[in-house]
């Protein structure tokens, strides 16, 4: 699917939320009021990308704006594969099963991935352990990224010094990795762990 404005997300995490509260999508006018926006022509042309990008569909014969297609169930987000936090691995982008996550109707678009490897023990994150990633194109130094390398994704830490990109494993053991040609997926924002009882 194609890359979302800042806009189009935020008015396909309001349908969204809005049709798992409600039972059925919002009018144009109040995404126009939820958003901020005054015209509800912006609103329809932002509809109509969002529709060819397949990320809605007409809702049939109603007097409202759209459905969501195949939606992440109410509170919670998908969990897309997994991701090293040791050498890079083969990048998976498909739902695999959701995880609850309170933030997951906030601003800005989440995913989870299961963590394999060992080269972010230093920043508590553990073999087996989710992370949950804000996508995001650009990140801070000192921030802990997924990034993607020759289709590959991995967790490290973002540095940015002296004008060249670097990759951090937060782990002795592991080099420092060359990140000029990376480009960023996301940034972990929380990391789930579950305990054997």
């Amino acid at each position: 699917m194609k890359k979302l404005s800042e806009r189009q997300q935020q008015i396909l995490d309001y349908i969204t939320d809005f049709t798992a509260a409600e039972g059925y999508p919002p009018s144009v006018r109040e995404i126009c009021n939820h958003v901020g926006l005054s015209s509800p022509s912006s609103v329809q042309s932002h509809l109509e990308k969002l529709r060819d990008a397949g990320y809605l569909q007409k809702a049939d014969g109603k007097m409202r704006t759209a459905v969501v297609t195949n939606p992440a169930p109410h509170g919670q987000i998908p969990i897309l594969g997994k991701v090293a936090a040791g050498m890079p691995i083969l990048a998976v982008e498909q739902a695999e099963g959701y995880l609850p996550y309170e933030k997951a109707g906030a601003y800005g678009e989440r995913f989870a991935l299961e963590i394999q490897g060992d080269s972010m023990i230093n920043a508590g994150i553990l073999n087996g352990d989710y992370i949950v990633v804000r996508k995001a194109s650009t990140a801070r130094s000192g921030q802990i990224v997924v990034a993607l390398l020759d289709d590959e994704a991995t967790c490290k830490t973002l540095i940015l010094k002296d004008g060249h990109v670097w990759l951090r494993p937060e782990n002795p053991k592991y080099d420092l990795i060359d990140g000029t040609d990376c480009s960023l997926i996301g940034i972990v924002e929380t990391v789930i762990r579950n305990y054997d009882v």
